[in-house]
C-alpha cells in the first residue's frame, strides 16, 4: 500500500471526545481499538491517570490504521523514592511502518511525552534494540514454568494430526496425571489463601524492604480487577494478612512455544512477606487447586528467584523462556541499573492482556 506513515497521538481526553482521525478512521486490520469509549473507560478508571495523559499513539497510513502503541500510567520505585512511569501495551504494525522505521518514531514520542516507560513480555528482537535505543534498560528476566494438565496440545503440536492426537492423548493421560500426582508437594505451615472480590487498603503496606519494584497497592489491583476477568486471593496467617496472589484464566496461543490454543492459568502478580517459610509453595498450590477447579490445559508462572525455581521444579513444572522487562526511568531521577528488582508478570502487557470482564468468562466465576 502506498502513502505516508503519519503518526498521531491521543490522550485520555481525546479518547473520551473522539477528536481528530479518530471520528473517520478505517480499522480492516484492527490496529485501533474495536470500543474507543471502552478503552477511554478502562483509562479514566485508572487511580494513577490524568486526562491530559498520553493514551494511545496511531500509524495511520491512507486513513488505515496499521499500527499502535497503548500507555498506560503507572509508578516505579527505584533509587528509595516512588516515581511516575508509563505502562506500553500491544506495540504492533504492519510490515510496511516496521521496514521504514515507523517503530522508532512511535518509541521516540512515547519518550518524548512520558518521560518514563516500561515494556514486559516477549518483544521481537527490532523491538528490543528500538527499546535500548531508547534509553531503556534490561531488567533481569524471569524464567517460566509450565505445567501441563493434558497431553493433547502437545502431542498435537508435533503430530498435527487430530485423530491420532485423541487417541496418544487418552493413553497418555494416565502418565501425566500420575506425573502431575507425584510432583504435588503438601504445603506447609498455616498460610491460607482466601479468594476476594476486591482488596482492601492492608496491602498497601505489601513491598519488599530493599530494592526496586513496580507499587501494586489496593487501587491499582482493584481497577484492574473491574475491567479485566481476574481473581485475587488474600494470603492469611490466622487473622494476619501477609500476601496476596492474582490469578488469570484465559484462551491464548502457544507463542513462542509454538503449541496450539490452550486454556491457560495464569499466577500473574503476588507479594508474600519476606520472613515467611514455605510460603511460595503454599501460593502455587493454592493456585494449582484454583486452577484445577477450572480444567486449565497448562498452568503458567514467572519466577525471579532460585528459590522459587526449585518449588516450581517440585511441582513437576517444566521451565521454557521468560518474561522480558525493559524500563526508562524518568529524566533526572537517581537510578541505578544494577540495583536488584522484584518483579512478577504484573506490569505492562502482561497485567492487561487477556479478557475483558464483561467478555465472557474463560473460567468460571467462582
Amino acid at each position: 500500500m502506498d502513502g505516508v506513515n503519519e503518526l498521531h497521538a491521543f490522550t485520555i481526553n481525546d479518547l473520551q471526545r473522539r477528536v481528530g482521525v479518530l471520528k473517520t478512521l478505517r480499522n480492516p486490520h484492527r490496529y485501533a481499538p474495536d470500543d474507543i469509549g471502552q478503552l477511554a473507560n478502562l483509562h479514566r478508571t485508572n487511580p494513577y491517570a490524568r486526562s491530559d495523559d498520553l493514551a494511545l499513539i496511531l500509524i495511520v497510513r491512507n486513513n488505515v490504521a496499521v499500527g499502535r502503541l497503548h500507555l498506560f500510567a503507572a509508578r516505579a520505585f527505584y533509587g528509595g523514592t516512588e516515581h511516575p512511569t508509563y505502562w506500553m501495551r500491544a506495540f504492533h504494525m504492519d510490515d510496511h511502518a516496521r521496514k521504514v522505521g515507523a517503530g522508532a518514531s512511535v518509541i521516540l514520542e512515547a519518550k518524548r511525552r512520558c518521560g518514563s516507560l516500561v515494556a514486559s513480555g516477549a518483544p521481537s528482537e527490532g523491538a528490543q534494540k528500538l527499546y535500548r535505543a531508547a534509553g531503556l534498560f534490561e531488567l533481569p528476566r524471569a524464567r517460566r514454568f509450565l505445567r501441563f494438565y493434558r497431553p493433547h496440545p502437545v502431542i498435537e503440536w508435533y503430530l498435527k494430526r487430530p485423530v491420532i492426537t485423541a487417541i496418544l492423548g487418552e493413553l497418555c493421560r494416565p502418565v501425566l496425571m500420575l506425573h502431575n500426582r507425584l510432583h504435588r508437594p503438601r504445603t506447609l505451615g498455616n498460610l491460607t489463601f482466601q479468594q476476594v472480590e476486591k482488596f482492601d487498603s492492608q496491602i498497601d503496606d505489601f513491598h519488599p524492604s530493599h530494592g526496586n519494584y513496580f507499587p501494586r497497592p489496593a487501587k491499582l489491583l482493584n481497577w484492574l480487577m473491574t475491567h479485566k476477568r481476574l481473581y485475587g486471593f488474600l494470603g492469611r496467617m490466622g487473622d494476619e494478612a501477609v500476601g496476596y496472589s492474582l490469578l488469570r484464566c484465559d484462551e491464548q496461543l502457544g507463542g513462542d512455544l509454538s503449541l496450539p490454543r490452550l486454556r491457560v492459568g495464569v499466577v500473574l502478580d503476588w507479594y508474600l512477606r519476606e520472613d515467611l517459610a514455605h510460603g511460595f509453595r503454599s501460593l502455587l498450590l493454592s493456585a494449582m487447586n484454583f486452577f484445577g477447579d477450572q480444567q486449565v490445559d497448562v498452568i503458567e508462572c514467572q519466577v525471579r528467584t532460585e528459590s522459587e525455581a526449585l518449588v516450581c521444579k517440585e511441582f513437576g513444572m517444566l521451565s521454557k523462556g521468560g518474561m522480558r522487562a525493559f524500563f526508562r526511568p524518568l529524566p533526572g531521577t537517581a537510578f541505578d541499573p544494577t540495583a536488584e528488582w522484584h518483579l512478577t508478570a504484573g506490569v505492562a502487557d502482561l497485567f492487561l492482556e487477556g479478557p475483558d470482564r464483561k467478555s465472557d468468562a474463560s473460567c468460571a466465576d467462582t
